[in-house]
Protein backbone atom coordinates (compact mmCIF):
# COMPACT_ATOMS: atom_id res chain seq x y z
CA UNK A 1 0.00 0.00 0.00
CA UNK A 2 1.42 3.40 -1.13
CA UNK A 3 0.52 6.94 -1.13
CA UNK A 4 1.81 9.04 -4.05
CA UNK A 5 2.33 12.21 -1.69
CA UNK A 6 3.00 11.74 2.15
CA UNK A 7 1.61 13.19 4.78
CA UNK A 8 2.88 13.94 8.35
CA UNK A 9 0.70 14.91 10.92
CA UNK A 10 1.33 15.97 14.70
CA UNK A 11 -1.18 15.32 16.65
CA UNK A 12 0.29 16.28 19.53
CA UNK A 13 2.72 18.93 20.71
CA UNK A 14 5.57 16.85 22.42
CA UNK A 15 7.17 13.78 23.69
CA UNK A 16 7.04 11.95 26.93
CA UNK A 17 10.74 10.93 26.38
CA UNK A 18 14.12 13.26 25.84
CA UNK A 19 16.33 10.86 23.51
CA UNK A 20 19.14 12.89 22.53
CA UNK A 21 19.38 12.05 18.83
CA UNK A 22 16.32 13.47 18.32
CA UNK A 23 15.31 17.25 18.96
CA UNK A 24 13.25 16.68 21.31
CA UNK A 25 15.51 16.01 23.50
CA UNK A 26 18.32 17.92 22.01
CA UNK A 27 16.65 21.06 21.25
CA UNK A 28 15.24 22.05 24.20
CA UNK A 29 14.36 25.82 23.39
CA UNK A 30 13.11 25.79 20.05
CA UNK A 31 9.77 27.56 19.53
CA UNK A 32 7.58 24.87 18.42
CA UNK A 33 3.79 24.53 18.48
CA UNK A 34 2.18 22.92 21.90
CA UNK A 35 -0.81 21.22 22.79
CA UNK A 36 -3.50 18.64 21.42
CA UNK A 37 -5.02 18.90 17.74
CA UNK A 38 -8.47 18.75 18.42
CA UNK A 39 -10.97 16.20 16.65
CA UNK A 40 -12.38 19.51 14.13
CA UNK A 41 -8.95 20.38 13.08
CA UNK A 42 -8.08 16.92 11.99
CA UNK A 43 -11.29 15.95 10.44
CA UNK A 44 -11.11 18.93 8.33
CA UNK A 45 -7.39 18.20 7.76
CA UNK A 46 -8.01 14.66 6.55
CA UNK A 47 -11.09 16.07 4.91
CA UNK A 48 -8.56 18.52 2.57
CA UNK A 49 -5.78 15.99 2.29
CA UNK A 50 -8.43 13.54 0.46
CA UNK A 51 -9.80 16.68 -1.93
CA UNK A 52 -6.24 17.92 -2.29
CA UNK A 53 -4.55 13.96 -2.96
CA UNK A 54 -7.50 11.74 -3.47
CA UNK A 55 -5.48 8.78 -4.20
CA UNK A 56 -4.32 9.31 -0.14
CA UNK A 57 -4.69 6.16 1.46
CA UNK A 58 -3.44 6.84 4.91
CA UNK A 59 -1.30 9.69 7.01
CA UNK A 60 1.38 9.26 9.25
CA UNK A 61 0.02 10.60 13.02
CA UNK A 62 4.00 11.41 13.97
CA UNK A 63 6.84 13.46 12.84
CA UNK A 64 8.72 14.40 15.89
CA UNK A 65 6.24 13.85 18.66
CA UNK A 66 4.60 10.86 20.69
CA UNK A 67 1.07 10.01 19.37
CA UNK A 68 -0.04 8.08 21.98
CA UNK A 69 -0.11 11.38 24.35
CA UNK A 70 -3.07 12.21 22.55
CA UNK A 71 -6.09 11.35 24.37
CA UNK A 72 -8.74 11.48 21.87
CA UNK A 73 -5.84 9.00 19.55
CA UNK A 74 -8.61 6.12 18.65
CA UNK A 75 -11.29 8.80 17.86
CA UNK A 76 -8.75 10.51 15.75
CA UNK A 77 -8.04 6.99 13.63
CA UNK A 78 -11.64 6.17 13.58
CA UNK A 79 -12.29 9.71 11.94
CA UNK A 80 -9.55 8.98 9.30
CA UNK A 81 -11.20 6.19 8.31
CA UNK A 82 -14.38 7.71 7.94
CA UNK A 83 -12.74 9.51 4.85
CA UNK A 84 -11.24 5.91 3.76
CA UNK A 85 -7.90 6.77 5.03
CA UNK A 86 -5.76 4.72 7.09
CA UNK A 87 -3.28 5.65 9.80
CA UNK A 88 0.15 5.13 10.69
CA UNK A 89 1.50 5.05 14.00
CA UNK A 90 5.54 5.60 15.42
CA UNK A 91 5.93 5.27 19.64
CA UNK A 92 8.48 4.59 21.74
CA UNK A 93 5.35 2.64 23.46
CA UNK A 94 6.53 3.64 27.51
CA UNK A 95 2.66 5.68 27.21
CA UNK A 96 -0.15 3.01 27.21
CA UNK A 97 -3.12 4.83 27.95
CA UNK A 98 -6.29 3.35 25.90
CA UNK A 99 -3.88 0.96 23.80
CA UNK A 100 -6.87 -1.91 23.50
CA UNK A 101 -8.91 1.24 21.99
CA UNK A 102 -5.97 2.63 19.91
CA UNK A 103 -5.62 -1.02 18.69
CA UNK A 104 -9.18 -1.96 18.09
CA UNK A 105 -9.58 1.54 15.85
CA UNK A 106 -7.53 -0.32 13.64
CA UNK A 107 -4.23 1.39 12.56
CA UNK A 108 -2.94 0.08 9.44
CA UNK A 109 0.44 0.51 10.71
CA UNK A 110 2.33 0.61 14.21
CA UNK A 111 6.05 1.23 14.60
CA UNK A 112 7.85 0.15 17.74
CA UNK A 113 10.67 2.80 17.99
CA UNK A 114 14.05 0.50 19.98
CA UNK A 115 17.87 0.62 20.70
CA UNK A 116 18.42 -2.28 23.09
CA UNK A 117 17.22 -5.04 25.34
CA UNK A 118 18.12 -3.97 28.52
CA UNK A 119 17.92 -1.13 29.93
CA UNK A 120 21.38 0.07 30.30
CA UNK A 121 21.78 0.55 26.48
CA UNK A 122 17.74 1.25 25.84
CA UNK A 123 17.70 4.05 28.63
CA UNK A 124 20.78 5.71 27.20
CA UNK A 125 19.38 6.41 23.47
CA UNK A 126 15.98 6.24 24.61
CA UNK A 127 16.57 8.83 28.05
CA UNK A 128 13.88 8.22 30.22
CA UNK A 129 12.37 5.63 28.23
CA UNK A 130 11.68 1.47 30.33
CA UNK A 131 12.51 -1.49 28.15
CA UNK A 132 10.57 -3.66 30.13
CA UNK A 133 7.56 -1.44 29.96
CA UNK A 134 8.17 -1.46 26.24
CA UNK A 135 8.36 -4.81 25.92
CA UNK A 136 5.12 -5.57 27.54
CA UNK A 137 3.34 -3.28 25.77
CA UNK A 138 4.36 -5.27 22.52
CA UNK A 139 2.83 -8.70 24.19
CA UNK A 140 -0.18 -6.70 25.01
CA UNK A 141 -0.26 -5.12 21.29
CA UNK A 142 0.27 -8.53 19.88
CA UNK A 143 -2.11 -10.06 22.41
CA UNK A 144 -4.70 -7.15 21.54
CA UNK A 145 -4.12 -7.56 17.79
CA UNK A 146 -4.98 -11.30 17.97
CA UNK A 147 -7.92 -10.77 20.11
CA UNK A 148 -9.86 -8.21 18.14
CA UNK A 149 -8.95 -9.63 14.89
CA UNK A 150 -7.31 -6.06 13.08
CA UNK A 151 -4.77 -6.45 10.46
CA UNK A 152 -2.44 -3.85 12.01
CA UNK A 153 1.55 -4.63 11.28
CA UNK A 154 3.72 -3.56 13.90
CA UNK A 155 7.02 -2.80 12.73
CA UNK A 156 10.07 -2.31 15.11
CA UNK A 157 13.01 -0.05 14.30
CA UNK A 158 16.24 -0.98 16.06
CA UNK A 159 18.56 1.89 16.44
CA UNK A 160 22.21 0.44 16.00
CA UNK A 161 24.47 2.65 17.85
CA UNK A 162 28.52 1.09 17.93
CA UNK A 163 27.74 -0.87 21.31
CA UNK A 164 24.45 -2.29 20.56
CA UNK A 165 24.83 -4.39 17.35
CA UNK A 166 25.37 -7.23 20.39
CA UNK A 167 23.19 -9.46 22.42
CA UNK A 168 20.68 -6.92 22.96
CA UNK A 169 20.08 -7.16 19.03
CA UNK A 170 20.13 -10.47 18.89
CA UNK A 171 17.29 -10.63 21.58
CA UNK A 172 14.93 -7.99 20.41
CA UNK A 173 15.37 -9.49 17.14
CA UNK A 174 13.97 -12.83 18.51
CA UNK A 175 11.25 -11.39 20.60
CA UNK A 176 10.19 -9.66 16.78
CA UNK A 177 10.06 -13.30 15.74
CA UNK A 178 8.05 -14.62 18.51
CA UNK A 179 5.59 -11.79 18.24
CA UNK A 180 5.21 -11.82 14.66
CA UNK A 181 6.60 -7.93 14.31
CA UNK A 182 8.70 -6.89 11.19
CA UNK A 183 11.93 -6.30 12.92
CA UNK A 184 13.63 -3.31 11.34
CA UNK A 185 17.01 -2.36 12.25
CA UNK A 186 18.77 0.94 10.91
CA UNK A 187 21.81 3.24 11.84
CA UNK A 188 20.84 6.12 13.99
CA UNK A 189 21.81 9.26 12.99
CA UNK A 190 21.54 12.87 14.25
CA UNK A 191 18.39 14.94 13.85
CA UNK A 192 16.92 17.35 12.74
CA UNK A 193 18.90 19.34 9.93
CA UNK A 194 19.90 22.61 11.88
CA UNK A 195 21.53 20.00 14.25
CA UNK A 196 23.89 18.21 11.31
CA UNK A 197 24.62 21.95 10.44
CA UNK A 198 25.96 22.90 13.62
CA UNK A 199 27.84 19.82 13.84
CA UNK A 200 29.34 20.25 10.26
CA UNK A 201 30.80 23.86 11.99
CA UNK A 202 31.76 22.72 15.05
CA UNK A 203 29.73 23.96 17.12
CA UNK A 204 27.98 21.12 19.72
CA UNK A 205 27.79 20.83 23.48
CA UNK A 206 29.27 18.34 25.50
CA UNK A 207 26.39 16.36 25.60
CA UNK A 208 25.62 16.05 21.94
CA UNK A 209 28.97 15.23 21.50
CA UNK A 210 28.76 12.41 23.40
CA UNK A 211 25.57 10.89 21.28
CA UNK A 212 27.74 11.79 17.83
CA UNK A 213 30.50 9.45 19.36
CA UNK A 214 27.80 6.61 19.71
CA UNK A 215 27.26 6.81 16.20
CA UNK A 216 28.67 4.14 14.24
CA UNK A 217 27.99 6.20 10.89
CA UNK A 218 29.66 10.23 11.81
CA UNK A 219 28.05 13.04 10.23
CA UNK A 220 30.96 13.68 7.80
CA UNK A 221 31.35 10.24 6.91
CA UNK A 222 27.27 10.24 5.77
CA UNK A 223 27.74 13.73 4.48
CA UNK A 224 30.50 12.58 2.15
CA UNK A 225 28.67 9.38 1.27
CA UNK A 226 25.62 11.25 0.24
CA UNK A 227 27.69 13.73 -1.50
CA UNK A 228 28.20 10.85 -4.00
CA UNK A 229 24.43 9.81 -4.92
CA UNK A 230 22.86 11.21 -7.66
CA UNK A 231 20.23 14.09 -6.44
CA UNK A 232 18.65 16.96 -8.33
CA UNK A 233 16.15 17.43 -6.13
CA UNK A 234 15.14 16.73 -2.43
CA UNK A 235 12.69 14.21 -2.06
CA UNK A 236 11.26 15.37 1.35
CA UNK A 237 9.92 19.41 0.17
CA UNK A 238 8.70 18.19 -3.02
CA UNK A 239 6.92 14.43 -1.82
CA UNK A 240 5.71 15.14 1.75
CA UNK A 241 3.68 17.74 3.79
CA UNK A 242 4.22 17.42 7.24
CA UNK A 243 1.82 19.72 9.69
CA UNK A 244 1.87 20.52 12.68
CA UNK A 245 -0.62 20.19 15.86
CA UNK A 246 -1.59 24.26 15.51
CA UNK A 247 -2.29 22.92 12.22
CA UNK A 248 0.92 24.71 10.55
CA UNK A 249 3.00 23.16 8.17
CA UNK A 250 6.73 22.49 8.56
CA UNK A 251 9.50 22.67 5.62
CA UNK A 252 10.06 19.20 5.63
CA UNK A 253 10.10 16.16 8.22
CA UNK A 254 13.59 16.43 9.01
CA UNK A 255 13.73 20.78 10.45
CA UNK A 256 12.19 21.31 13.41
CA UNK A 257 12.22 25.02 14.95
CA UNK A 258 9.04 27.01 14.03
CA UNK A 259 11.13 29.41 11.99
CA UNK A 260 10.97 26.53 8.77
CA UNK A 261 6.95 27.05 8.98
CA UNK A 262 5.93 27.28 5.64
CA UNK A 263 2.19 28.19 6.40
CA UNK A 264 0.43 29.00 9.15
CA UNK A 265 -2.55 26.60 8.36
CA UNK A 266 -2.82 23.97 6.27
CA UNK A 267 -6.05 24.22 5.66
CA UNK A 268 -6.13 27.89 4.21
CA UNK A 269 -2.97 27.47 2.03
CA UNK A 270 -2.80 25.22 -1.56
CA UNK A 271 -0.26 22.43 -1.80
CA UNK A 272 0.99 24.83 -4.78
CA UNK A 273 1.26 28.09 -2.24
CA UNK A 274 2.97 26.07 -0.12
CA UNK A 275 5.25 24.15 -2.82
CA UNK A 276 6.27 27.65 -3.77
CA UNK A 277 7.39 29.11 -0.65
CA UNK A 278 9.61 25.53 -0.22
CA UNK A 279 11.33 25.55 -3.15
CA UNK A 280 12.60 29.08 -2.13
CA UNK A 281 13.17 28.43 1.68
CA UNK A 282 16.49 29.69 2.36
CA UNK A 283 17.61 26.81 4.68
CA UNK A 284 17.49 24.06 1.60
CA UNK A 285 20.57 25.44 0.07
CA UNK A 286 22.77 24.76 2.85
CA UNK A 287 21.22 21.68 3.32
CA UNK A 288 21.52 19.76 -0.38
CA UNK A 289 25.20 21.36 0.03
CA UNK A 290 25.90 18.82 2.66
CA UNK A 291 23.79 16.09 1.20
CA UNK A 292 21.36 16.06 4.33
CA UNK A 293 18.59 15.96 2.41
CA UNK A 294 20.39 12.53 1.02
CA UNK A 295 21.08 11.22 4.76
CA UNK A 296 17.83 11.52 5.94
CA UNK A 297 16.46 9.40 3.55
CA UNK A 298 19.44 6.69 3.91
CA UNK A 299 21.07 7.18 0.70
CA UNK A 300 23.83 5.59 0.10
CA UNK A 301 23.13 3.06 3.32
CA UNK A 302 24.97 0.60 1.32
CA UNK A 303 28.27 2.77 2.23
CA UNK A 304 27.23 3.56 5.20
CA UNK A 305 26.85 -0.42 6.66
CA UNK A 306 30.84 -0.95 5.14
CA UNK A 307 31.89 2.50 7.61
CA UNK A 308 29.81 0.91 10.73
CA UNK A 309 31.64 -2.64 9.98
CA UNK A 310 34.88 -1.10 10.72
CA UNK A 311 34.34 1.61 13.57
CA UNK A 312 32.46 -1.32 15.39
CA UNK A 313 34.80 -4.04 14.65
CA UNK A 314 32.25 -6.60 12.66
CA UNK A 315 33.77 -9.23 9.56
CA UNK A 316 30.49 -7.85 8.03
CA UNK A 317 26.86 -5.95 9.30
CA UNK A 318 23.38 -8.30 10.29
CA UNK A 319 21.97 -9.38 6.70
CA UNK A 320 18.83 -7.17 8.08
CA UNK A 321 20.72 -4.15 7.52
CA UNK A 322 21.61 -4.69 3.80
CA UNK A 323 19.53 -2.50 1.84
CA UNK A 324 16.96 -4.71 -0.20
CA UNK A 325 16.11 -3.19 -3.92
CA UNK A 326 12.83 -1.95 -4.68
CA UNK A 327 10.26 -4.89 -4.58
CA UNK A 328 9.56 -4.38 -8.40
CA UNK A 329 13.17 -5.38 -9.49
CA UNK A 330 12.98 -7.91 -6.73
CA UNK A 331 9.95 -9.71 -8.85
CA UNK A 332 12.31 -8.58 -11.89
CA UNK A 333 15.16 -10.76 -10.91
CA UNK A 334 13.14 -13.83 -9.68
CA UNK A 335 11.41 -13.82 -13.20
CA UNK A 336 14.87 -14.01 -15.17
CA UNK A 337 16.35 -16.48 -12.91
CA UNK A 338 13.14 -18.51 -13.01
CA UNK A 339 13.71 -18.14 -16.98
CA UNK A 340 17.54 -19.17 -16.97
CA UNK A 341 16.57 -22.57 -14.85
CA UNK A 342 13.85 -23.71 -17.05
Amino acid sequence: MTSPHQYFIDIVGGCNLRCPSCPVGNTPNADRPTGLMSDEMFDGIIARIKQEQPETEYVLLYNWTEPFLHPRLPELIRIAWKHGVGTHLSTNLNFDRKLDEIIQAEPLRIRVSVSGFTQEKYGRTHEKGEIEKVIGNMRRIREAIDRFGVKTKVRVPYHCYVDNVDDDYKRMRALCRELDFKFEPCWAYLMPVEKNLKYLHGKLDEREQKLVDLLAIRPEEAREISLRQPSDDCTLRRDQTVINCDGSVALCCAVYDARFTVAGSYLDTTREERQKVKDSHPMCAPCMKEGLHVTMTYGGAGEWNQVAARRIGLPSVPRELIPRPPRGIRRLVRKIGDMLAS
